[in-house]
């Protein structure tokens, strides 16, 4: 749920040339829109090594972010 909205929720990931995201894909359809959001994090050898809990400090500050999102009511 993000402000009371039912979203579905997809984990997403992709690797390549040195380098790989991992993230979360929220999307739904609202009144005649449809909303997508992604937070991704991206790694590899050009941002160096990423501890487990600074990936989990990147993914709470991403899902902070979301959960910011307002919907117009009509």
């Amino acid at each position: 749920m993000v402000n009371g909205v039912g979203f579905a929720v997809g984990q997403v990931s992709d690797a390549g040339l040195s380098h790989g995201i991992n993230g979360k894909v929220y999307a739904t359809f609202r009144k005649g829109t449809c909303y997508l959001f992604e937070e991704d994090v991206v790694g590899g050898d050009y941002v160096g090594d990423v501890t487990p809990a600074q990936f989990r400090g990147f993914e709470r500050h991403l899902s902070a972010i979301i959960r910011t999102v307002r919907f117009p009511t009509l």
